[in-house]
């Protein structure tokens, strides 16, 4: 990835309103360069908020990215750029079914794509995601399709009276020395918001192997 990228979100650019932009350098960071938004659309779920939110990008191939966009419509929505995110497609319905829950994107050492993501499609009283799981699966195809599900987390709903209390959710991803490191927002002891670590090997995405949380 030649350039720099920096996605962002802009709260109420007008009454429940909610939008993404993209900026870019090609300087090291030194001057950016508007590249992409706002990024808006129309949506009729939670707080019957508007926009895509909380974006996350990646290097499908040298030059090609993709970013996700959080949205109330039941999808992730979708943007690309063919040229390292000088220019940008416009938002698409992406193939992949998502609740109002941010997912994050990562390439994988065997150039497939990866996504931490909350896959359940619930809501509580308060029209929110449930948040309840946290899962991963992998495009061989540069986002266009998603296999191999496996569950990371999971916070039983049935152990507490407040639903909305389960949240996990807001995963950060680093890759090194063939490692994949995670940190995230889960539940300890009945705890919300307690920040998490799990540190998955790098063919987590395609075996079946354990998680080391330690």
């Amino acid at each position: 990835m030649a350039n720099l990228l920096l996605a962002s979100i802009v709260n109420a650019i007008r009454m429940n309103q909610i939008a993404s932009a993209i900026y870019y350098s090609d300087d090291e960071g030194k001057t950016w360069t508007f590249a992409a938004g706002p990024l808006l659309m129309r949506g009729k779920a939670a707080w019957d908020i508007e926009g895509f939110w909380e974006p996350a990008i990646v290097e499908t191939a040298p030059g090609e990215l993709l970013m996700y966009m959080r949205s109330n419509s039941g999808w992730y929505y979708e943007v690309r750029s063919h040229n390292d995110g000088t220019t940008w497609s416009a938002p698409t319905q992406s193939s992949f079914r998502a609740p109002l829950a941010p997912a994050k994107l990562v390439k994988l050492p065997n150039e497939k794509i990866g996504i931490v993501y909350n896959g359940i499609m619930d809501y509580n009283d308060q029209g929110l995601s449930v948040r309840w799981d946290l899962a991963t699966m992998i495009s061989d195809d540069a986002g266009s399709t998603w296999e191999n599900s496996r569950l990371l987390e999971f916070s039983d709903p049935h152990v507490r009276q407040e639903r909305r209390q389960l949240l996990n959710c807001y995963p950060s991803l680093l890759w090194n020395d063939g490692v994949l490191h995670m940190t995230y927002f889960g539940v300890v002891d009945g705890q919300m918001f307690q920040m998490l670590y799990q540190r998955l090997a790098s063919d987590w995405f395609t075996e079946d192997i354990g998680v080391d949380k330690n």
